[in-house]
């Protein structure tokens, strides 16, 4: 990650930012397996479909963090289809990507392992689809849902801002930040979770 890091610093265009985050995000999903225990196993990421139990998990709340942000961004009057880093693409919400970026590993990642090593979500809350991938169940998603929202209202300290706050209050901090770097106010600062 700190050899990406120093990578990143040297590019010039997106596509090759793009690169590098893509060989950050081999490591760092290498590293993420190794942290996951009990019956569940997970060597890559996989989406549509994810093939295995916490694959599932990363893409719902992924998806979940995703329509929050459509809402942050939105509330401004930001168009959440045209993005920085992410193409435009006919229906895809580019800026609301761009912000999540920044809460993948503190609220998702940190979430599904969580619910993993922890033995709340057990194999019987998956169902195997074949082609369609691995899903949550009704169980499952009921879990998954009740922990999602209670980590979204959580309230803990912010250290860079000295500040109790809920993830969000930080959705919502993200998006004026990006709005006023859009106006040229101020330079976009990422939230950094420490």
């Amino acid at each position: 990650m700190e050899q990406a890091q120093t990578k990143l610093s040297a590019q010039t265009d997106i596509d090759a930012m793009m690169g590098v985050e893509g060989l950050a995000a081999k490591a760092y999903f290498g590293a993420l397996g190794a942290m996951v225990r009990r019956e569940f196993a997970f060597e890559t990421r996989t989406r549509r479909p994810p093939r295995d139990p916490v694959n599932a998990l990363l893409s719902f709340g992924y998806t979940l963090l995703l329509s929050e942000l459509v809402g942050a961004v939105a509330a401004l009057g930001m168009d959440p289809h045209v993005g920085y880093l992410h193409d435009l693409d006919y229906g895809r919400p580019s800026l609301a990507l761009d912000i999540l970026e920044e809460f993948r590993q503190p609220l998702i990642d940190r979430l599904a392992l969580s619910l993993v090593n922890r033995a709340i979500l057990r194999r019987e809350h998956f169902e195997d689809r074949g082609d369609a991938g691995v899903l949550l169940n009704d169980q499952g998603r009921t879990i998954f849902l009740e922990f999602y929202h209670r980590a979204l209202e959580t309230e803990f300290l912010d250290r860079p801002s000295a500040t109790r706050v809920t993830f969000r209050t930080l959705f919502s901090r993200q998006a004026q930040r990006m709005r006023q770097a859009i106006m040229g106010e101020a330079p976009y600062q990422p939230y950094t979770y420490r």
